[in-house]
Parts: C-alpha cells; sequence; structure tokens
C-alpha cells in the first residue's frame, strides 16, 4: 500500500508540473480550437477554451514559455469582450512571468506595458495609462536615449490619451514632440509623420490656431501627393483641414480652390449621389453663406438637400418593393407616394428616380383599382 501510495504521490507531482516545452495531452488541440473560435469572433467560447488551455499549462514547469503565450491570449480575448479589467490582470501576469523567467529588463515587457495603456484608455483611466506609460517613457530613454522611434511613439501616445480627455493644449505639445523625433530620424517629409500630423492638426483646429493648422495640413498634403498621387481619396480628410484652417482664418480666395477640390474628390471617389458628397456641400455652403455669396450658398444647399432627398427616396423604394413583393399593395403605395413627395421640386439629381417611383406607384394603383363590373367588398363590421 504505501510503494502504491508513493506512485501516485509521483505521479500527482509529474502531473502539476511537466518539464518545460512538453504540453500536456489535448492542450494544442486546445489552443488549436480557442483560436478557431477567436477569429470567428466567438469570443467567450474562445475565452473557455484560453482558460482551459491555461490551466493544463499550469501544471508544466515555471519557465514554459506557453504560460506567457496563453496569458497574452487570454488578455487579447478579455478585451475583445469588452472585460478590460481581466485583460488588465492577465497582462499583468504575462509580464510577472517575464520578469520573473528572463528580467525585469527585457524590453519586450515593454511592448505588454503599451498594450496595458490602451487598454487603461478603453476604460477612460487616463491618469493610470499615463501612470504605465511614464514608467515606459522612463525606461525607453534609458535603454536608447531620446531621440529613437521608440520615445517618438510613446510621445504620440502621450498625445492621444490628452485627446480622450480633450486636452487640447497637452495633446499638442506631445504631438508636436513627437513629430520631431520622428522629423529628425526620418526626415521632415517623410510618410511616417503622417498619422501625428493629422492628429497635431485636428488638435490645432480644436484650438482654433488656424494658423499652425494651415501649416500642417499644407505639409500632409505634400507628403500625401507625393505618395498617392493627387487624386487618391486619402487626401480627403487632409483637403478638408486645410481648407476649414483657411476658413478660419478669413483666407477666403485660399479656401475656395481647395473646397472645389473637395467637392471633385467626393464625387470621384462615392459618386455625385452618396450622402458623404451631401456633407462636404453643406461645408460649402456655409463657407459661402459667410461671405455674403448667397448664389453660390443657395446652389450648395441645394445640391447637398437633393442628394440626401435622393438617397431617403431609395430608401422609401427599396422598401415598397419588399412590401409589394409579399403582397401588401397599400402599404407599398403609401411608401411610392411618399418617396415621390421626397423628389419635389424637380432635380436634374434625382429626376430618373422620381420618374420610376411614380411608375411603380401607378401600376399598384391600378392593380388595386375594381376591376369594370366588379362589386366593391362590403366592410368588415
Amino acid at each position: 500500500m504505501r510503494v502504491f501510495a508513493f506512485l501516485a504521490l509521483v505521479c500527482g507531482m509529474a502531473a502539476q508540473q511537466l518539464p518545460p516545452g512538453i504540453a500536456p495531452p489535448g492542450i494544442q488541440e486546445t489552443l488549436a480550437a480557442a483560436n478557431a473560435r477567436y477569429m470567428h469572433h466567438d469570443y467567450q467560447a474562445s475565452l473557455d477554451l484560453y482558460e482551459q488551455a491555461r490551466q493544463a499549462i499550469e501544471q508544466t514547469a515555471p519557465e514554459n514559455p506557453q504560460r506567457y503565450d496563453v496569458l497574452k491570449r487570454l488578455a487579447a480575448v478579455s478585451g475583445a469582450l469588452g472585460r478590460y479589467e481581466a485583460a488588465i490582470d492577465y497582462l499583468q501576469s504575462a509580464i510577472q512571468w517575464r520578469w520573473d523567467q528572463i528580467s525585469r529588463d527585457d524590453p519586450a515587457v515593454l511592448i505588454d506595458r503599451v498594450l496595458q495603456v490602451n487598454l487603461y484608455r478603453a476604460m477612460e483611466n487616463f491618469a493610470q495609462a499615463r501612470v504605465v506609460l511614464l514608467s515606459v517613457m522612463s525606461k525607453h530613454q534609458g535603454l536608447s536615449g531620446f531621440r529613437t522611434i521608440a520615445m517618438a511613439e510613446d510621445y504620440s501616445l502621450m498625445g492621444q490619451i490628452y485627446m480622450d480627455e480633450k486636452n487640447f493644449p497637452d495633446a499638442a505639445e506631445q504631438l508636436e514632440t513627437a513629430a520631431a523625433i520622428r522629423g529628425a530620424i526620418s526626415g521632415q517629409l517623410d510618410v511616417s509623420l503622417v498619422p501625428d500630423l493629422d492628429r497635431l492638426g485636428a488638435v490645432y483646429l480644436a484650438l482654433h490656431t488656424y494658423d499652425k493648422a494651415e501649416s500642417i495640413f499644407r505639409r500632409v498634403l505634400v507628403i500625401r501627393e507625393s505618395v498617392l498621387g493627387s487624386e487618391n481619396a486619402d487626401l480627403l480628410a487632409t483637403l478638408d483641414g486645410l481648407a476649414y484652417s483657411y476658413f478660419g482664418q478669413d483666407k477666403f480666395d485660399e479656401a475656395e480652390p481647395v473646397y472645389q477640390r473637395l467637392i471633385h474628390l467626393w464625387s470621384k471617389s462615392v459618386g455625385e449621389t452618396h450622402p458623404m458628397l451631401a456633407l462636404a456641400l453643406d461645408k460649402v455652403g456655409i463657407f459661402y453663406a459667410a461671405q455674403k455669396k448667397n448664389d453660390q450658398a443657395r446652389e450648395a444647399f441645394e445640391r447637398a438637400n437633393a442628394i440626401r432627398a435622393n438617397s431617403l427616396a431609395a430608401g422609401l423604394s427599396t422598401e415598397a418593393g419588399h412590401a409589394r413583393e409579399a403582397g401588401d399593395l397599400s402599404t407599398a403605395a403609401a411608401l411610392y407616394a411618399r418617396a415621390v413627395r421626397v423628389l419635389d421640386p424637380p432635380n436634374s439629381i434625382y429626376d430618373g428616380a422620381r420618374t420610376q417611383a411614380a411608375l411603380n406607384l401607378k401600376s399598384i394603383d391600378d392593380a388595386m383599382a375594381p376591376k369594370p363590373g366588379s362589386k366593391k367588398a362590403a366592410p368588415k363590421k
């Protein structure tokens, strides 16, 4: 009996801690199943499977790197489920593993710490996000100095945290530093500057420092055109920001061709009847109205509203078509009638749609009209 007890104890210890690199039976299958569920956005099922894998991996030696990997996956899926506190806890456990098994100065830990920063941002715990990020910045500077891409990334992220808080003055300072570091390393017109310059331009607009915004958007436009050409849809946001920065300074002559280019590019990118074009035309209408150019303002507003009317009528006609197919002719007729009313007064943007809606309405009215010689059904009591 003592021999059996001893063997049972040994087997139990072996089950608790396998050598590193040797996975318990079924662990790879569990991880594969978890990955598959995760890729199909079945986050709860994948979380349960990853947790099963974690418990199995806990039977292996402490230095087994699978412990770290599964904790990172648990953090990721918890974040996808919006369970940010759990994600932070899993991530902290993963960091602790690297501290214990590798070194407290392991540079890879800094990547995980940045992930923690973004999780705190998702929780809107901006104070803690800054605390963690300041620790990361201190480590980065100690490892490789100030003028590095890692430091530029850190300043950029700090700027984004301040943007989250609507603290635009501090956001501007951080983003300016990030852009200065990148520019010193890669050149002042390198494409890597674009994301930070985009953010910085938006911050300057929020601060109403339109002259600085103008300088930023002009710079971004040069970079983007150099890479993408002059007709690419990715220029839209830059043109919008540049036009508004001119407008904010009452530089109407400079703003007008940029607004016209914005309309041209929206039309080319999404078509003449897309709702996004209507929003751009609203901005043009406001621009002309501010200058008392009432004819141009009215033209822009009318075109914008015609596009919106066309979009609404298209939706009504689609709904009417489904009602018609279902045999609900009265509902279909009411919807087509509403579409016809929406498309008034006549406009070249939707003349064809109005004609079609009117024809559909007439065909339904004809189908519903009593046939000659037929008796109208008596109303139900």
